[in-house]
């Protein structure tokens, strides 16, 4: 076994993620990070990369979702989101493959938003947002 196949979400994280993507963002996109892979750890047994599949996934959205302190469905977004651009950034090292777990953990679409609208004037078509 190698020394990358015990690697977890954090070690990842802070080994690799942190440095190459997070170079030069906001301290508030840290703190999100920081805080989604602590809900990791909180709601899951926190497996090596190259364990986390699409069951693991499931937990984790179902523990975000019963958790009291999570109000909107969009804060459980918030983190499956962070959680799979850490995992597709990983890349070959997750175990389920990137494929997989897309399709898991699939962020729901916005409700609310109109799409747009066609509208008519003299013989014109105009596209309104």
């Amino acid at each position: 076994m190698d020394a990358g196949s015990s690697l977890t979400l954090r070690a990842y994280y802070t080994r690799d993620f942190q440095p190459l993507f997070l170079c030069g963002a906001p301290p508030r996109t840290y703190e999100a990070y920081e805080g989604t892979i602590s809900r990791w750890e909180l709601h899951t047994t926190n497996p090596p990369l190259t364990a986390i599949d699409n069951r693991a996934m499931a937990g984790f959205k179902a523990a975000l979702t019963s958790a009291p302190d999570v109000t909107s469905g969009a804060t459980v977004n918030k983190h499956l989101r962070h959680i799979r651009r850490l995992l597709l950034a990983a890349g070959p090292r997750c175990g389920a493959g990137t494929q997989g777990l897309r399709r898991a953990i699939k962020v729901r679409p916005r409700m609310g938003q109109p799409g747009p609208r066609r509208i008519g004037c003299q013989g014109r078509l105009f596209i309104a947002r």
